[in-house]
C-alpha cells in the first residue's frame, strides 16, 4: 500500500519483488510460480515501478516463472537461489557417476 511513496524516493534506482512475501502479506501460502491475487499484486508493482521510471526486479523459483516475469517484462529476474543451484549440480554429477561404469 505505500508503493507509490517508497517509489518516489529520491535516488531509488528500482524495487525487488519477493513474490512469497508478497503472497504471505496479502495472506497466501507460499507457492514457486505467483497465481491469481498474488500475480495482480507483482503485475501492479511492475506497472507502477515502471511509472515511477524505476526499474523492476523479481525473484523467481525456478528458470520457467523466470522466463514469465520476464515477457511481462520485469528488468531483472532471479531464477533460482545459489543454494538450489549447487544442490541440482551436486544431483546432476552423483547422477553421472552413479551411472558410469
Amino acid at each position: 500500500e505505500d508503493l507509490d511513496a517508497i517509489l518516489s524516493v529520491d535516488g531509488l534506482s528500482g524495487i525487488f519483488v519477493g513474490p512469497n512475501d508478497l503472497g504471505l502479506a496479502l495472506g497466501h501460502d507460499p507457492t514457486d510460480s505467483p497465481e491469481g491475487e498474488v500475480l495482480e499484486a507483482v503485475r501492479h508493482a511492475l506497472r507502477l515501478a515502471h511509472a515511477h521510471g524505476r526499474q523492476a526486479a523479481i525473484f523467481c523459483a525456478d528458470p520457467a516463472t523466470a522466463r514469465r516475469m520476464a515477457d511481462e517484462g520485469f528488468d531483472l529476474v532471479v531464477a533460482g537461489i545459489d543454494l538450489g543451484w549447487a544442490a541440482s549440480g551436486a544431483a546432476s554429477a552423483l547422477a553421472g557417476v552413479r551411472g558410469a561404469s
